[in-house]
């Protein structure tokens, strides 16, 4: 019995240790890194250190969690630094456009008085013409 004893040691020693080191493998992937994971595997309990391994975050999703942070973070920073700056822009094209409108109305009035100064000379002109073939068909009728 004393020799079995030891091979029961040794071989749950060495398993342990595998098991650890596949925790570790594991580990390598989250956030845990290896040798924390196989750390905590090897001084608690392989079944211990595989729950903590697993409860940590994969490298690749923290790595694209800081990714989208940053970039929400830039275009927070983008329109904030920009916001003044776009209020200002708009407001200038907004005069702009006031002042160009407020133009083509004078201008539309003006054109809109010529057409009206033309309209009464051609009525005038035109009464005129009728008064004066009238003027002239009395005359030509022997009275």
């Amino acid at each position: 019995m004393m020799n079995i004893l030891p091979f029961y040691v040794w071989t749950t020693a060495l398993l342990w240790i595998i098991i650890s080191l596949i925790i570790a493998f594991l580990g390598d992937q989250r956030q845990i890194g290896f040798v924390r994971a196989f750390i905590a595997s090897i001084l608690l309990t392989p079944l211990l250190g595989m729950f903590i391994t697993l409860s940590t975050e994969r490298k690749d999703v923290a790595r694209w969690r800081r990714r989208l942070t940053r970039r929400s973070i830039d275009s927070k920073k983008f329109i904030h630094t920009n916001e003044d700056f776009s209020h200002v822009r708009l407001h200038d094209e907004l005069e702009k456009t006031t002042e160009t409108l407020i133009q083509r109305t004078d201008l539309l009035q003006r054109h809109v008085e010529e057409l009206h100064h033309l309209i009464r000379n051609l009525q005038k002109s035109c009464t005129d013409d009728k008064a004066a073939k009238e003027n002239t068909a009395d005359s030509d009728i022997p009275s």
